[in-house]
């Protein structure tokens, strides 16, 4: 099965083989992205900051302003359910340390199922 990810800003595609699921990575460590292994292609919302469709949230190394900034851009995204956001995955690296107490909060009201790991 392939997947055309179309940036739905700019309309640029990219085509990936076989894949399910999307993850919105934050990675400011200069890591390569995307990545793909297997059925999961990891897309760095931080170095493209547009909208893209996407199934889970994997924070890695972010300050809590690009974490808000992404979590703006993702609750006013009419593309993605409120719902969706609530029952979707946000898993945050155990050595990403917010400097903010709020952005946590933030996180969990947004994501139904945050997680440190």
């Amino acid at each position: 099965m392939a997947c055309s990810c179309v940036c739905r800003v700019c309309g640029k595609a990219s085509r990936y083989e076989g894949v399910q699921e999307v993850v919105a990575v934050l990675d400011n460590h200069g890591n390569s992205y995307p990545q793909q292994k297997g059925d999961v292609l990891k897309v760095n919302w931080l170095k493209q900051k547009q909208p893209f469709d996407f199934d889970e949230v994997e924070i890695i190394a972010a300050t809590d302003e690009q974490v808000e900034e992404f979590v703006r851009q993702t609750r006013f995204d009419s593309d993605i359910p409120a719902q969706k956001l609530r029952d979707m995955p946000c898993q945050i690296n155990t050595q990403c340390r917010f400097q903010r107490t709020n952005t946590m909060t933030i996180l969990e009201q947004i994501f139904g199922n945050v997680t440190r790991e």
